[in-house]
């Protein structure tokens, strides 16, 4: 992202190969992510308070469908596991939520029940409501198995990437600011805001992939 501008550079030479406006402003709290084909946009946010959701062609850029993340932080992070792209995000000294989508119709089909205990189900049987996070958080699929990871300013979570169903929820060990996790043979890493910042292998919650 460059601005509002969805910009697809040439790695040969550096130059701008297409440029793609999300937004008639000039600046945006825009994130993307890629996954099954498809290039999926989050932002910037609309004048109700939620967030615009795009998928567009990988090739051209060409808009395929649009839905919307309700009462949202000014950004969120984006990750695609099979049926369902996820979101995650909170604003300073609030909850933070997560949103689970169906990448088909990008409907709404999860997300964390709201202070009131209000929620959603994802669709399918098994599986569970989304609970609340702290303040920061954000989503990131990893793992053999795969694994959808929400890590945040508090409590970590992970999910079956493919039912949506939680697997478990703690506080990771050290704390992590941020969700980017990744499983391998050789235990789980994330990134630590707390200690000065940095790739620490991390304790999650149990239950959830390689953290032992």
């Amino acid at each position: 992202m460059f601005g509002c501008d969805l910009v697809q550079v040439d790695l040969g030479t550096g130059r701008i190969a297409h440029s793609i406006s999300v937004a008639a402003q000039p600046w945006c709290g825009a994130s993307f992510t890629i996954g099954g084909g498809s290039l999926y946009v989050a932002g910037p946010q609309e004048p109700d308070g939620s967030l615009r959701l795009e998928r567009r062609s990988v090739s051209s850029g060409k808009l395929t469908a649009v839905g919307s993340i309700p009462s949202a932080p000014v950004a969120v992070s984006l990750a695609v596991s099979g049926q369902y792209i996820w979101a995650a995000g909170g604003d300073p000294g609030a909850n933070g939520f997560a949103y689970v989508f169906s990448t088909s119709s990008l409907k709404l089909v999860a997300q964390s029940r709201s202070p009131d205990g209000n929620s959603r189900r994802p669709g399918g049987a098994g599986t569970h409501n989304l609970p609340l996070f702290g303040q920061f958080p954000s989503v990131d699929v990893s793992g053999p198995a795969p694994t959808v990871w929400v890590g945040s300013d508090g409590e970590a979570a992970c999910f079956g990437a493919r039912s949506a169903k939680l697997g478990s929820i703690g506080i990771p060990e050290p704390d992590l600011v941020t969700g980017d996790v990744v499983v391998t043979s050789q235990g789980t890493f994330g990134v630590d805001n707390w200690a000065g910042g940095g790739i620490v292998k991390i304790q999650a919650p149990p239950g959830c992939g390689a953290s032992r």
